[in-house]
This record gives C-alpha cells, sequence and structure tokens, in this order.
C-alpha cells in the first residue's frame, strides 16, 4: 500500500513555481509509489495564494499560468473532504487545514516548511 502524504502551501507553490528542495520533492512524489492528498480548503489556500502581486510577477517570470499551477496540483492528489475540524494549532489556525487532512487519510508524513509542525 502507498505511503499517504500531505504538502503544505508553500511547499507546493515554491516546489512548482521555483523548483529547488519542494521541487525535487514534488517531483520524487510524482515519480514514485505515494498517494498525495489535498483538502479543498488546501486548494482554495493555494488560488488565494498564487493571487499575491509577488506570487503573480514569480508566475510571470517563470512562464508558468496559475492554471496550469492547479492543474498539476490537482492532478497528482486525491481530494479529500475532512470530516473533522481540529483546533490545535493556535498561532494560525487555518494551519489546522493540513492535519485535518493528514487525520483523515493517515497520512504518514506531512511535508512543510511551517514551523509549528517542524518541532
Amino acid at each position: 500500500m502507498p505511503e499517504r502524504v500531505i504538502l503544505d502551501t508553500n511547499v507546493w507553490i515554491s516546489g512548482i513555481i521555483k523548483g529547488g528542495k519542494a521541487g525535487e520533492v514534488i517531483g520524487y512524489l510524482e515519480t514514485h509509489n505515494y498517494e498525495v492528498f489535498i483538502s479543498l480548503d488546501i486548494l482554495a489556500e493555494i488560488d488565494r495564494v498564487l493571487d499575491y502581486p509577488r506570487i503573480k510577477k514569480i508566475l510571470l517570470k517563470s512562464g508558468k499560468s496559475k492554471i496550469e499551477v492547479l492543474k498539476r496540483i490537482y492532478g497528482m492528489c486525491f481530494l479529500v473532504r475532512p470530516q473533522v475540524k481540529l483546533q490545535i494549532v493556535h498561532e494560525d489556525p487555518a494551519d489546522n487545514m493540513f492535519l485535518e487532512c493528514a487525520q483523515e487519510v493517515l497520512a504518514q508524513y506531512l511535508i512543510s516548511v511551517i514551523p509549528i509542525f517542524l518541532n
């Protein structure tokens, strides 16, 4: 059975637009036996972040469009609708969406650069 993985918004955006280590992670997940999950809340946050002026400039320089980024993400993920709302992260409650998604699918990995998840 493939291992289940959740990526945070920063990893998705940085990896697809800029590449680097996050891009290597995404590429690895695409070519190996992993199942990547995403929720509607996470997709909505990615959609919102892609509209930030700074990110739009980076997209333009990279030659990628918002639609291409979203299609790539959507194309490699299983969509999940978490049934339980968590209140574990108090510093930024929106970050609970990653934990909710991970809990729903019993993910083995949550790949993130969010400091609270790195402790």
